[in-house]
């Protein structure tokens, strides 16, 4: 393995701050409001999306003819959206979902018709008055199901028990598309070909209202966290809000390229919507007042769909066949908390500042406070934290395989150090390791070894010669151990943590300390007194505590720092 690169000794006595100057414009973050995510595969690509009665959330597959579950641990499976009573069932293309009070969900289906599906995954299809495809759906304050035909401009109604069925031609050209009730008892859809918003009673009265931006392309309405009618513009760019009456004001989002989509009320106090623009990769956050931002998703795809479940996380789909969630948190501030969140469906322990015991860290994530011992052993977490005081701007990595405390001084550039804790796992006991062979005026330490050289690469190796026979030598370096604990160690000894990420952050170990530059890193304190920096992708500073210099280590590299004799 190739020698690391040091610094100057010169450059050695400047503040790390400075050394990361440049490194740190490679990882600079984005403005966002603080939130968990997590995305699960889904069995194909998801669409419409809601939460079911038995708490699962479930979702429409169009292009599979399937209808999905999700248990909110991301497991999933899915169903045909056919009737079973079919012999020769026709394709099907489910499009929107919504639960019902009679403990069933519903469904929309772009090629015809709607679909009811319980919750142990059989579907019925009721007949309706007349073909075509529908889209919106939606239970009434009647307490039975309303559909949208767009491409034959009806609104249409039908009881739970299959009974009650309606359906009323709308004047024009409209294109009705999503629907929700209002609380003013009527139900409430959009009209993208006719730039309105149409209100029909439960007795089948119809309104339209014009929509002041030209060519608004109206996708999505939904009730507020205030308990109004909001609706999201897709060509407009904007979020707005109308009233019951009919007066409609608008909030335009930031940025050329935005397309919001579908929306919900978070738990949060605000609006949380889809972006439908390609490249976008985020979910927007709207305040009532109409204060935006986003929140970037990891990888890429466009999300059709978002809904909210009691606990307050937010559910999406997303074109690139997966279920993401997104929990709300508390913006973590430089100085007092951190942001964690388990990776992987792991579960990590940790002690925050004064506890006795150790607790699990709830799936959904949540702020601790610095100082917290954090237990990823058996796990993989996820930090995120403060770049530093006065600034909404936020830095992320991942950690694992490791116990470590997090510390963060409370200053304008705050770095993050990740500290190891814990005793050294499996080495050689005090006693033994004392132990020494006199063999031709030469005394050696079989336990430590040679030391590295300069904070080199060379490994540890023991040297043993002299007299003594082998027999001897080997009795030396063998520990004293009873019969009872007399078992075979495991492989790995010391402790240890990985890094992978940008920002701020640094892992410590008793010797050395190396901080990230975009990377994917170990910093590990072994049993022979020394503190190993490894490096498998990008590139980080070591900072040599034992020689009191730094070196560069990148992809490939290590470096050793061992205690001066």
């Amino acid at each position: 393995m190739p020698l690391v690169r040091h610094l100057s000794r010169r450059s050695a006595r400047l503040p790390v701050a400075a050394l990361l100057a440049a490194s740190c414009a490679l990882a600079l973050p984005i403005a966002a409001d603080a939130a968990s995510v997590r995305e699960f595969p889904a069995p194909a690509t998801p669409k419409g999306i809601a939460v079911g009665p038995d708490g699962n959330l479930w979702f429409t597959e169009p292009g599979a003819g399937r209808i999905g579950r999700m248990t909110p641990a991301g497991t999933a499976t899915d169903f045909p959206a056919s009737s079973p009573q079919n012999v020769a069932p026709a394709p099907t293309q489910p499009s929107r979902i919504t639960a019902a009070p009679d403990g069933n969900l519903w469904f929309s289906d772009a090629l015809g018709g709607i679909g009811r599906i319980r919750t142990d995954g059989s579907v019925v299809r009721p007949a309706l008055p007349s073909p075509g495809g529908t889209d919106g759906i939606a239970v009434g304050s009647d307490g039975a199901i309303w559909y949208t035909k767009p491409a034959s401009n009806v609104i249409g109604r039908i009881d739970s028990t299959f009974e009650g069925n309606a359906e009323y031609q709308l004047d024009g050209n409209r294109q009705p598309g999503d629907m929700v009730s209002g609380p003013d008892g009527a139900l409430w859809f959009v009209e993208p070909a006719s730039n309105s918003i149409g209100r029909i009673t439960t007795a089948g009265q119809v309104s339209h209202f014009p929509i002041p931006t030209a060519n608004a392309d109206p996708r999505a309405i939904a009730i507020g966290p205030d308990g109004q009618l909001w609706f999201t513009e897709r060509a407009g760019r904007r979020i707005s809000q109308i009233t019951t009456a009919g007066a409609i004001t608008e909030l335009p989002l930031p940025g050329t390229s935005t397309q919001p989509g579908e929306l919900v009320a978070g738990p949060d106090g605000a609006l949380w919507f889809t972006e439908l623009a390609a490249g976008r990769n985020s979910i927007g956050r709207m305040t009532v007042q109409g204060a935006a931002s986003r929140y970037p998703l990891p990888g890429s795809g466009t999300s059709p769909d978002v809904t909210r479940r009691p606990d307050g996380s937010l559910w999406y789909t997303r074109t690139s066949n997966t279920i993401g969630r997104v929990t709300p948190v508390a913006s973590p501030t430089a100085g007092q908390q951190v942001t964690l969140e388990p990776m992987e469906q792991t579960n990590v322990m940790l002690k925050q500042p004064g506890a006795r015991s150790w607790t699990s860290l709830p799936q959904e994530g949540m702020n601790v406070a610095v100082g917290t011992e954090i237990d990823t052993r058996k796990s993989h977490v996820r930090v995120t934290a403060a770049i530093g005081t006065g600034t909404p701007l936020t830095k992320t990595a991942d950690f694992y395989d490791g116990r470590f405390k997090v510390v963060q001084p409370a200053r304008a550039d705050a770095q993050v150090d990740l500290v190891l804790t814990g005793q050294l796992m499996n080495c050689t006991p005090k006693r033994a390791a004392r132990r020494t062979t006199t063999v031709r005026g030469t005394s050696a330490n079989p336990g430590l070894g040679a030391p590295a050289v300069n904070g080199s690469l060379h490994p540890e190796a023991a040297v043993v010669s002299g007299r003594a026979t082998a027999r001897t030598a080997a009795i030396a370096r063998r520990p004293t151990v009873s019969r009872a604990t007399a078992k075979k160690p495991p492989k790995r000894k010391g402790r240890r943590l990985w890094g992978n990420g940008k920002g701020r952050f640094r892992t410590r170990g008793r010797r050395a300390a190396a901080t990230v530059r975009g990377t994917n890193w170990l910093v590990e304190d072994t049993c022979g007194k020394s503190t190993l920096v490894r490096v498998r992708e990008g590139t980080v500073l070591v900072e040599d505590f034992e020689r009191r210099r730094t070196a560069i280590v990148n992809a490939g590299q290590r470096y050793v720092a061992k205690i001066r004799r």
